[in-house]
């Protein structure tokens, strides 16, 4: 089977995790998104490099939301209960096909404020979910991609039933390939 991105989209949401709600993202979501870009924390293992110019990363991100095609597979997600303090999103996970369109794509970034309150594993959960039950692709299909030497993330996908399945190089970052144990 392929994934090809151009044919295949996933629902506007809102979607529902016990704690976390799921949204597409938009503007609004502009100084939660500048808080994770600019965080040297954040981006450690991410091949991006850190954002320090406001005015410039928000002129870009506005224009790739409003192309649609940069973020189409991307949800930000917030606390369910409306009664949170914090009502901008807390990270953003992604559920994508694959370049080579084998594969859908896992992944997360969660704000530095929020680390080690298990979001990123129940983000992960939804996304495995929506891979299954709205992209139809079986868990042998799921596949994330991890910087060797990031043990918090990978302990995050293992959480998530995914275990190192081999090593690669992605954007010249050598990466360990997770998939689900049960493959």
């Amino acid at each position: 089977m392929t994934y090809k991105r151009s044919e295949i989209s996933v629902p506007d949401g809102p979607l529902f995790s016990e704690r976390l709600s799921f949204i597409k993202l938009s503007r609004a979501d502009t100084n939660a998104m500048w808080d994770m870009v600019s965080s040297a924390d954040v981006m450690r293992y991410i091949p991006l490099e850190v954002e320090t110019d406001f005015e410039k990363w928000r002129g870009q991100f506005y224009q790739e939301l409003d192309a649609g095609e940069r973020f189409k597979f991307f949800y930000g997600f917030k606390w369910r209960d409306p009664n949170a303090n914090e009502k901008d999103i807390l990270g953003l996970v992604i559920c994508r096909p694959t370049e080579d369109e084998k594969y859908i794509e896992l992944g997360y970034w969660v704000r530095r404020s929020f680390w080690g309150l298990g979001l990123a594993t129940e983000a992960n959960l939804k996304m495995i979910e929506l891979a299954e039950n709205t992209l139809y692709a079986p868990k042998k299909d799921h596949i994330a991609f991890v910087s060797i030497g990031n043990h918090a993330s990978r302990h995050v996908l293992e959480k998530s039933g995914l275990v190192v399945a081999g090593e690669q190089n992605l954007n010249d970052d050598p990466c360990w390939v997770m998939r689900h144990a049960s493959d």
